[in-house]
């Protein structure tokens, strides 16, 4: 990894100007625009399991909330069709550490720590991806920006606007040839900018070595092992778990299906439910803990009514959090949604009962408060 950091400050350099850009993209007009056909054909591609290319290259992804922003570095390696290698690097904020999926097992190596982490690779299925995009076309439209380049790469540039406002959108810079997408900005219900990823340095077909996607555990590191990532269950069998009757909205946004149930730990192990809801893009996560609890360190925070309570907003974990308590259980409730949508959800929280599991899972989200993933 000698000579990194000369690429480092060059991946750094060009990401202040991506961001400089981001919400002014060129859009060339030269060619005559894709059908809405070719539109959907390349987006799905993008979102399929079933792309399959290899490449080395340095991604950086910035994240904010509220005047608060991250950022990290990482040079990355994929080898088709299932393996991967993050090298990330030290920010003021953390040190770095590495990151291998050998297509069976993904192994999170912090060298400061001793400790290496090792879980089940986790991706979703060619059926799964199927039901997803038919979410996204029920409840999103697609609109064609035009033609742009990133890291020295053709891109067609996308734009995926929810039909119901007070949802997040993005926008997607995607490479023609391969599908891989090669930036990616997400924007919350308001408008402002809450994540950019981009590749700064990438190289397409390329040969990697059996080596990089190998996790040799040096002498004296301790290995723990990690669930895979949310498992759902029959609604039933998380009440028996947790040991109390779940409550669930009788109001959620439009589009927006129930995917599925689980137990997750807060206070002390297996003492939450979670509900989780997706509209093919979005998610979210309604978690109830037996006890007092309330989520850390969140931004813009109010006081908000909620059922005749007194209730906290605020943002973390790159969403929207509302939490409240009544009779001795904390209720949660985690997505990238305007306020508004989220206080009329939870103001209904009593009034219904979720429909059986679709069965697909977006882990991402839910383990920002444990939502499945081990603690």
């Amino acid at each position: 990894m000698r000579g990194f950091s000369r690429q480092l400050v060059w991946g750094l350099a060009a990401v202040l100007a991506a961001v400089a850009g981001a919400l002014a993209p060129q859009v060339g007009g030269r060619a005559a625009p894709p059908s809405a056909q070719a539109v959907e054909a390349l987006l799905n591609r993008a979102f399929s399991s079933t792309t399959c290319v290899s490449y080395s290259g340095i991604q950086v992804v910035i994240s904010w909330a509220g005047e608060q922003s991250e950022t990290t570095v990482s040079r990355v390696y994929h080898r088709c069709p299932s393996q991967t290698r993050w090298e990330f690097q030290p920010t003021g904020r953390s040190p770095g550490w590495l990151v291998v999926d050998d297509g069976i097992h993904t192994w999170e190596y912090f060298s400061e720590r001793k400790l290496v982490l090792v879980r089940p690779s986790l991706r979703l299925g060619a059926a799964d991806d199927q039901r997803r995009w038919a979410l996204l076309r029920r409840n999103y439209r697609f609109r064609y920006l035009g033609e742009g380049e990133v890291a020295g790469f053709p891109a067609v540039m996308i734009e995926i606007q929810p039909l119901t406002e007070g949802n997040p959108w993005r926008r997607l810079w995607i490479h023609p040839e391969t599908g891989l997408i090669l930036r990616a900005e997400r924007y919350r219900w308001d408008g402002s900018l809450a994540h950019l990823s981009l590749f700064t340095e990438l190289n397409l077909n390329v040969a990697l070595p059996d080596h990089l996607f190998h996790l040799e555990v040096p002498p004296g590191v301790e290995v723990r092992q990690r669930a895979a990532g949310p498992t759902y269950l029959p609604v039933p069998e998380v009440e028996r778990q947790v040991g109390m009757r779940i409550r669930v909205p009788g109001l959620v946004p439009p589009g927006y299906e129930f995917m599925g149930a689980g137990v997750t730990s807060q206070l002390k192990p297996g003492d939450t439910a979670y509900l989780q809801y997706s509209d093919g893009f979005n998610v979210l996560s309604f978690f109830q803990t037996k006890g007092s609890w309330s989520p850390p360190e969140l931004a813009n925070r109010r006081a908000v009514e909620i059922g005749g309570q007194t209730g906290l907003l605020g943002q973390g974990c790159g969403a929207w959090i509302l939490t409240w308590a009544a009779e001795g259980i904390t209720y949660t409730i985690l997505g990238d949604l305007s306020p508004e949508l989220m206080m009329a959800m939870a103001r209904s929280v009593g009034r219904g009962w979720p429909t059986e599991p679709r069965g697909f899972v977006f882990a991402e989200e839910a383990s920002c408060l444990g939502g499945g993933r081990e603690k």
